[in-house]
């Protein structure tokens, strides 16, 4: 049973129609499009309860003879009358905040994988992770398309709306930018001052900022100078996730014998959707590009005119 309703962007859908038994009553759930409980309805069709909620899962509305008696409400979470909290598994949520009211479990993990990586007397970012912002945020903040149904980790939420299909949300207004990672070289040879690269490994990641409106993020792409075509030749380009991705083995010595340098060229851009003219329309934001110089004996890397490997001046 499959059942959808929209009104001014009000969804209700019904999909794999449950129900629970009540004071002799079976009873239907209705959802919103964020997968939240909006109504409950009995088997004659009648309303018995009816709910809506802000961006953060504060109730601002609660109406109907069962409404008080059902206890899963905002992302089909148990809701505590008592307290106003929302249970997800692994943490309770306090809508009228919007945030958790416990750490975040998984980024505590990197703090501590930070802070050892300082009391061994290495660099943090050797650690491969940065430090999160707040780890009590609440899907990033951006519940209208992040979802976190444990508690644990935000993910794209399950009602992902497909292109060309019809939409009234706000335009999309979108902001991004691409940034190097880490870069390494795969080095040989003997000591410190001999040895020399016989490749490069450069990660890369597009970071993207949600201005106004409703952006449904499809993914990111890269492009590199390797590919021997210009990055206006989109076949060229790379899909990757936005969070990080790493071109291994750049470059190759050999070919270089004379002075062991070579230039390497990148770019990153986002594709996203957003509701233009009532329909949810593609796009594509440029994230901009990077420009390195790679030198082999010895392994120097440098951007901007600045070296950026080895970045204190030592051996690597």
């Amino acid at each position: 049973m499959e059942t959808t309703y929209n009104k001014k962007c009000f969804i209700f859908s019904i999909k794999q129609a449950r129900f629970f038994i009540t004071m002799s009553k079976v009873i239907y759930t209705i959802y919103d499009g964020n997968g939240n409980v909006s109504e409950l309805i009995t088997i004659s069709g009648a309303i018995a309860g009816h709910y809506e909620y802000d961006l953060f899962g504060g109730t601002i509305a609660l109406t109907g003879s069962l409404a008080k008696e059902n206890s899963f409400r905002f992302s089909t979470k148990y809701a505590d009358e008592e307290t106003g909290f929302y249970y997800y598994g692994y943490r309770f949520y306090q809508p009228t905040s919007g945030r958790w009211l416990s750490r975040d479990s998984i980024d505590e993990d990197y703090l501590r994988l930070q802070e050892w990586f300082l009391q061994a007397g290495f660099p943090p970012s050797m650690s491969g992770v940065k430090s999160p912002v707040n780890l009590y945020h609440f899907v990033y903040n951006h519940p209208l398309i992040l979802v976190d149904p444990l508690g644990k980790q935000p993910q794209q939420g399950g009602q992902q709306p497909q292109e060309g299909q019809s939409c009234c949300e706000e335009p999309c207004d979108l902001g991004a930018t691409f940034e190097r990672m880490d870069i390494s070289p795969t080095l040989t040879g003997g000591g410190c001052t001999r040895q020399r690269a016989t490749g490069w490994n450069i990660s890369v990641k597009v970071n993207y900022t949600i201005n106004s409106g409703v952006c449904h993020i499809l993914g990111c792409k890269y492009w590199t100078c390797n590919t021997g075509r210009p990055r206006s030749d989109f076949s060229v380009w790379t899909s990757g996730g936005c969070g990080g991705w790493t071109y291994s083995m750049v470059g190759d010595p050999d070919r270089f014998p004379n002075d062991g340098y070579h230039a390497k060229a990148m770019a990153g851009k986002i594709e996203y959707l957003s509701c233009e003219n009532s329909v949810w329309t593609k796009k594509e934001l440029d994230a901009g590009s990077l420009a390195h110089g790679l030198y082999y004996d010895p392994p120097e890397v440098w951007s901007g005119g600045q070296k950026i490997y080895p970045t204190d001046g030592s051996c690597p």
